[in-house]
């Protein structure tokens, strides 16, 4: 998004892995408001990435890719790794799981889920 259609602009979100549409506000009155940087997945390392924008795996290990934004093996499976130092596409997010934040990726045709870092430590950073 956003789309404009019947005078609202509707922004596609997605709110514990359900995607859909939501619209913003009408008649000067909102619905939504920006979450911003900080907020977004307290007490975790503020969001650095943005979804369209373009980011890598810091240099050193790889950074694992998952079907689903957790760590729990009977919800979601490790489908690849993304090594260090290698550019990717963000799709979506963030997400606060499991004390990760994780964002939907595109690496060379493969889409999953990635944590961004841990503790005070970033994994991924957005590339200029």
């Amino acid at each position: 998004g956003p789309v404009c259609n019947d005078g609202v602009l509707w922004w596609q979100v997605n709110y514990n892995g359900i995607i859909g549409w939501t619209g913003e506000g009408e008649n000067g009155a909102y619905w939504l408001e920006p979450l911003t940087a900080a907020d977004a997945c307290p007490p975790l390392l503020p969001p650095r990435l943005r979804i369209g924008g373009t980011a890598r795996v810091t240099p050193g290990l790889p950074n694992a890719l998952r079907t689903q934004p957790t760590v729990n093996n009977q919800v979601s499976r490790v489908i690849g790794s993304i090594p260090g130092g290698q550019v990717f596409t963000v799709l979506n997010g963030p997400i606060c799981a499991d004390g990760y934040t994780w964002w939907q990726v595109n690496y060379q045709g493969m889409v999953g889920w990635t944590p961004e870092g841990e503790g005070t430590t970033y994994w991924l950073e957005p590339v200029q």
